[in-house]
């Protein structure tokens, strides 16, 4: 008979591999409100007339806190309510087109190489130079070319720009893949991993697009911070994604 002494004893043997290690990051030395200054000082050179509107304050408060590795608050995807957020997980960054998505990122980069930042994912330490940012049409059209998509699943950090804008199915050799689909599933199944993504898609159309199962990596992977506005200038026409 099974009891439960022995299935305690089975669950203490058991060992959990070397590259499954919970991702770890060095601290920035910063307080909440130093950050924030970094995050609106290099927001302010990049984009002229940055503003902070009152629908933005939080966002832009919860990206500045995690490039610092200090406990902030995300979006709950499903709800919009405000909860913990989890530093040493990726960023889903939502919002309209225009809404300052892809430069956000670029202000984390620039905020995390200030702080010397490292992320390590067992005996690997990188930093955020290390951060590939290819569009999701463009790990498509590596797909379309060479049948795989290893060179991009094996990066330990990316940061995907515009999922959502990036053709249904690739062809390769006759045969139809979902890429992005299959993409994001191999990458939630696979520990050690950074993901930062851009989308016009909250996480609602994410499921409809693409299926429960990404979806459900996706609140594994990242956490969720949407940009509400059309633009993040003064006067602006029209900005980047």
């Amino acid at each position: 008979m099974i009891t439960k002494d022995y299935i305690d004893r089975v669950v203490a043997d058991l060992k959990v591999p070397e590259s499954y290690p919970r991702i770890r990051r060095s601290a920035s030395g910063y307080t909440s409100e130093a950050a924030w200054w970094l995050f609106e000082g290099i927001a302010r050179q990049m984009v002229p007339g940055f503003r902070v509107t009152a629908g933005r304050s939080d966002a832009y408060s919860a990206l500045s806190a995690w490039a610092a590795n200090l406990p902030f608050r995300c979006q709950d995807p499903d709800t919009g309510a405000w909860v913990d957020g989890d530093p040493c997980r990726g960023l889903y960054i939502a919002g309209n087109p225009g809404s300052g998505k892809t430069t956000a990122v670029r202000i984390l980069k620039m905020m995390l190489t200030a702080f010397g930042a490292k992320f390590t994912f067992g005996g690997d330490s990188l930093s955020m130079w290390s951060l590939s940012d290819p569009s999701a049409a463009m790990i498509c059209d590596a797909y379309a070319r060479d049948g795989s998509l290893a060179y991009y699943q094996s990066m330990r950090i990316i940061g995907i720009q515009d999922l959502g804008s990036e053709p249904r199915e690739t062809l390769y050799m006759g045969n139809r893949k979902e890429v992005m689909r299959e993409f994001l599933e191999l990458r939630g199944d696979t520990p050690g991993r950074l993901t930062i993504i851009t989308s016009n898609f909250s996480f609602a159309t994410i499921r409809k697009a693409y299926g429960d199962r990404v979806w459900s990596r996706l609140h594994t992977m990242c956490n969720y911070v949407e940009l509400v506005g059309d633009d993040m200038r003064v006067g602006a026409d029209g900005g980047g994604s």
